[in-house]
């Protein structure tokens, strides 16, 4: 696990659960569970994008013939990011399962919900938060 793309609040996953890292050292994450709050976990993973938690991070979600798309509008329309999932056809094709940030000057892919708060982080200064958490 490369500690240096993680931050405090990054949402991970730890055997099947939600959990969120509360701390970073030279050597570790420091991350307790979001379903048992208090409770420290010692071993993590990173939490692939899927529909369900982008909704739970407060997304819509538009369907359209290639794919789906998930957006955020915040402060009346004064932040709109909008991340796309595309499917093709051929099951052995790059685009399956191909998220990406969509309307940049480049759109990049994106495989991890702590890849898309970074991202989101750094372009609006604000956190993703997830719904229970609110």
């Amino acid at each position: 696990m490369n500690l240096e793309q993680y931050r405090l609040g990054n949402i991970l996953e730890s055997g099947g659960s939600l959990c969120e890292v509360v701390g970073i050292n030279r050597n570790s994450l420091s991350i307790n569970s979001l379903e048992t709050p208090g409770v420290k976990l010692k071993k993590s993973s990173p939490l692939a994008l899927g529909c369900k938690i982008l909704l739970d991070l407060g997304f819509s979600k538009s369907d359209h013939k290639w794919g789906s798309e998930y957006y955020l509008v915040r402060n009346q329309n004064e932040v709109y990011f909008s991340i796309e999932k595309w499917t093709d056809e051929d099951p052995n094709s790059i685009w399956n399962n191909y998220w990406f940030v969509k309307q940049t000057i480049k759109p990049f892919h994106l495989k991890y919900v702590h890849q898309l708060q970074n991202i989101y982080f750094a372009l609006t200064g604000e956190e993703l938060i997830l719904k229970t958490q609110a």
